[in-house]
């Protein structure tokens, strides 16, 4: 079974280093997203809440999109990936992610529906309750392009 799935999405961004734009092609692949929780010592999967879906981390977008980039561009750092994610473009990238994660991995949206409705009852990390009036993907449906 070949790891990268896809169809991909393509992004594109300011490069912060040569200036101008520059475009890639965001791929899911398992293998991919291990070598980045190695290195960054996070899961990326199995780990993630709701939260770090609808607000996620400065680390987890660097680590994401370097394990998005790593099937078409193989010779990048987490460094180089990294400056990519700056304050105006966190946002955009983390949604493109989520467009490739979405596309590549059937059945992804209705998970994240169902893992909001299971969690919806919990407590969460600060111990107040999630709010259950918030449709899940609220947050991310209107802004991925």
């Amino acid at each position: 079974m070949k790891n990268p799935v896809q169809p991909s999405t393509t992004l594109t961004v300011a490069d912060p280093v040569k200036g101008g734009e520059v475009s890639f092609e965001l791929l899911f692949d398992f293998e991919a997203i291990a070598r980045a929780e190695d290195l960054t010592g996070r899961s990326l999967l199995m780990g993630l809440t709701r939260r770090d879906i609808d607000h996620p981390a400065i680390g987890l977008v660097r680590a994401m999109l370097f394990a998005f980039l790593l099937p078409t561009q193989p010779e990048i750092t987490f460094a180089e990936a990294s400056t990519f994610v700056t304050w105006e473009t966190a946002d955009f990238i983390w949604n493109k992610l989520i467009e490739a994660w979405v596309v590549a991995v059937p059945g992804f949206d209705s998970w994240l529906s169902e893992q909001e409705a299971w969690r919806s009852h919990l407590p969460d990390a600060t111990g107040s309750m999630i709010p259950s009036n918030i449709p899940p993907l609220a947050p991310l449906k209107g802004r991925i392009a």
